[in-house]
């Protein structure tokens, strides 16, 4: 081991999750959902899955919107079906 008092340390958070945005997203939500579980209970738990999910919805709303204007298509069709995609999955989450 050596000790090189210049060296300088970059962190690039998510960039590699970032390649597979499912796998970020969901991940991250379910992690979200197993800790609200833990630490307030199911009924906290599918409450906030039934946020989560809203939300999304609405995302996928803004991301439909904004296809439907035309900015971006190919980005907003991707997003809209990694947010289908992240909503599905969720709800079988939380039990």
């Amino acid at each position: 081991m050596l000790y090189l008092p210049s060296a300088v340390i970059i962190h690039y958070e998510g960039r590699s999750s970032a390649q597979v945005p499912f796998v970020r997203h969901y991940h991250f939500q379910r992690s979200r959902l197993l800790l609200a579980r833990l630490w307030y209970g199911s009924v906290f738990a599918k409450l906030f899955l039934t946020y989560l999910v809203l939300s999304y919805i609405w995302e996928i709303l803004i991301e439909s919107s904004k296809d439907l204007l035309g900015h971006r298509r190919d980005l907003r069709r991707q997003r809209i079906a990694v947010y289908a995609a992240v909503v599905s999955r969720l709800t079988d989450t939380v039990e």
